[in-house]
């Protein structure tokens, strides 16, 4: 649940945070790079040194902890970053020195808190499996879904209300009590976790030579490995989540923009003659704006938890029932992206939404229970599953990866949208969607 938060207040709220700074458009997409590439080169080494691991804590906790106060301590100082900048002595006199210096703080910061945020998904999702037997991988999972859709709608949540009022935090922004509600969550979260979960520490073969030169070959090579021995199933899953993510990152990352401009020029601004010439300002309708952007995320959070609830209330074992649901989600996900080409109302962009939760909780749970069911059944004699932290990492890579080739789609559109003088690319961008969508449905007949 509380990574999931801080995906929430990122997605939509960190853009918005990253312009206030000053930060040029063009730089925010350079930045937010940093989840997909750490995703996809930092998390399969986290997963094998996660794999290789031999505390006494376990394999996996020491990463959870390790990750999360690398994420704490990220999250803080960019709450605080006028505050850090001070105590480092960079404040300079020239206004556009300091803006250069924030931004490059910021930037900093970001890619410091997608880094660390990478040991601590891949000990939790490895944790998961390492705990459970194969027959429980189905109820873990609609379990995980349904702390999913938690963690989503108190972040969405988070960011419709107006928290420094509710805090009663005055002098405090809407950014930094987000942040505090993130880290309250993040810290609390995985402190019950871990002191919950039973881990049995991991018996490793100790080796004669334990140097940093010996160590960082091992690892690469275990991931390489682990990849060669990946079964028929695991691959189908990972490719198919290639494809499922290609149509999901544009709705994550442009979804909360496309409901506030159809809020912007179907809502307010084609009824400005019924408000009053103080609330004509542009950037106080684009505020009102982003806010019903962001309520537009609380009903795909809504949905999602409704979703995980009855999955949760299923008990599915079979692949075939468990793929069977995940094809039909990628379907309507697909239908439901290419409605948007005839929405041009912000009202029924909350019924999209709403029905894109739905799809969205069947990914959250689908493809992690059919991973984890494999992972359980290739246990070694030994009874320990050391390739268990590698396979997620890898599995988080595929949709890494997919993200990033996505990125550049979204990029090549809204540059020839901007060209061409037209206001609705972002529109072609999510509605482009369908289509990875419909091949990752596809792909599905493989998994029965």
């Amino acid at each position: 649940v509380s990574i999931q938060v801080v995906w929430s207040v990122v997605l939509s709220n960190g853009t918005a945070y990253l312009l206030s700074l000053g930060m040029p458009g063009y730089v925010t997409a350079i930045t937010w790079m940093a989840g997909p590439l750490c995703g996809a080169f930092v998390q399969p080494y986290m997963g094998s040194l996660s794999d290789h691991c031999g505390s006494k804590y376990g394999r996996r906790r020491p990463f959870i902890v390790l990750g999360t106060a690398g994420v704490l301590s990220s999250i803080v100082s960019l709450a605080c970053l006028e505050l850090l900048i001070s105590s480092l002595g960079l404040l300079k006199e020239d206004v556009e020195a300091q803006r250069y210096t924030t931004c490059t703080v910021a930037f900093l910061l970001v890619w410091s808190l997608s880094f660390w945020i990478q040991p601590l998904q891949v000990g939790v999702r490895a944790l998961m499996v390492d705990l459970f037997c194969e027959n429980q991988q189905s109820r873990v999972s609609a379990c995980a879904s349904y702390w999913v859709g938690c963690g989503n709608l108190i972040g969405a949540a988070s960011g419709f209300l107006a928290l420094p009022e509710a805090f009663g935090l005055n002098g405090w922004t809407q950014f930094q009590c987000l942040c505090l509600v993130t880290a309250v969550a993040l810290s609390s979260t995985v402190a019950v976790g871990c002191y919950l979960s039973q881990e049995i520490p991991a018996l490793l073969e100790m080796t004669t030579q334990r140097n940093a030169h010996s160590k960082k070959p091992r690892s690469f090579e275990h991931v390489h490995s682990t990849y060669r021995q990946l079964t028929t199933v695991m691959r189908q899953v990972m490719v198919m989540q290639f494809l499922s993510w290609m149509a999901w990152f544009p709705f994550l990352y442009y979804g909360t923009s496309y409901i506030s401009s159809l809020c912007m020029y179907s809502g307010f601004l084609a009824h400005r003659d019924l408000l009053s010439d103080a609330s004509l300002s542009y950037y106080a309708v684009r505020h009102v704006a982003n806010r019903f952007g962001t309520m537009g995320f609380f009903c795909l959070s809504c949905s999602m938890l409704i979703t995980s609830i009855s999955l949760h209330a299923c008990s599915f074992q079979k692949r075939r029932d468990i793929t069977n649901i995940w094809t039909a989600s990628q379907i309507l996900y697909a239908f439901a992206l290419l409605s948007t080409l005839f929405i041009t109302t912000w009202r029924p962009s909350l019924i999209f939404t709403f029905y894109v939760g739905i799809s969205f909780s069947v990914t959250q749970f689908a493809p992690f229970v059919i991973l984890g069911k494999e992972c359980a059944s290739t246990r070694n004699l030994d009874g320990s599953r050391p390739r268990t932290g590698t396979i997620m990492a890898l599995h988080n890579a595929a949709i890494s990866s997919a993200q990033i080739i996505s990125a550049g789609i979204c990029a090549f559109v809204l540059m020839l949208s901007s060209k061409w003088g037209r206001e609705d690319g972002v529109v072609f961008v999510i509605s482009l969607g369908a289509i990875p969508a419909l091949a990752a449905a596809w792909q599905s007949r493989r998994l029965q």
